[in-house]
């Protein structure tokens, strides 16, 4: 029987649009999911962590595409018979312009992840406001996953129909100056529990 992995996740690319030239800095879509996965390997590193399953940590091409290289490196694992225990996803955690750090669970994929997610934030961010939405679509690279039969979920900062989604993602303002870094760690604390638990 092959290991079962534990896989963290977020996507390297970024877009503003139909052009394919234009400035796309993605300071929040997506570099800020890529900072919570590097964050929490430094700290598991730091640690010495060393678990029962395989820590994995994915840094996704194409997902501004159509989810373009999670759909390619799920089926792969998946043709290949690779068993994967969960996927946890970040897509968006920094854009936090609310007085406390929110985190939202999004809830159409693996119904047992998305509980467990949520009692990890509500036990160990008891400061944050939680928040469940749903993406209504494939709206990153956690359904990859999910449409290959393994358990996923996303946390990020809001879902894809959300008032407070950051109104700069798309576009040439989607700049670090926006950020708050402060509250975002709240998202490595969670990714380091789920990968630690």
């Amino acid at each position: 029987m092959s290991l079962r992995r534990f896989l963290a996740s977020a996507h390297l690319d970024s877009t503003v649009g139909s052009s394919a030239t234009a400035r796309a800095p993605g300071a929040d879509d997506d570099a800020s999911g890529i900072s919570v996965i590097l964050q929490a390997l430094q700290i598991l590193k730091a640690n010495g962590w060393s678990g029962s399953r395989a820590v994995e940590f994915h840094a996704y091409g194409g997902e501004e595409g159509g989810l373009l290289g999670s759909s390619t490196v799920a089926k792969q694992y998946k043709s290949a018979g690779k068993a994967v225990y969960a996927m946890l996803n970040f897509d968006m955690v920094a854009y936090q312009p609310t007085s406390k750090p929110v985190l939202t669970v999004l809830t159409d994929t693996d119904a047992t992840l998305q509980s467990f997610s949520q009692k990890l934030i509500s036990s160990y961010v008891p400061e944050a406001t939680l928040y469940t939405n749903k993406c209504g679509y494939a709206c990153s690279d956690h359904f990859s996953w999910y449409n290959q039969g393994y358990p996923s979920v996303s946390i990020d900062e809001s879902g894809p129909s959300d008032t407070y989604l950051n109104p700069y993602y798309h576009t040439a303002s989607d700049t670090i100056d926006r950020l708050d870094f402060d509250k975002a760690s709240k998202f490595v604390k969670v990714g380091y529990r789920v990968k630690a638990g």
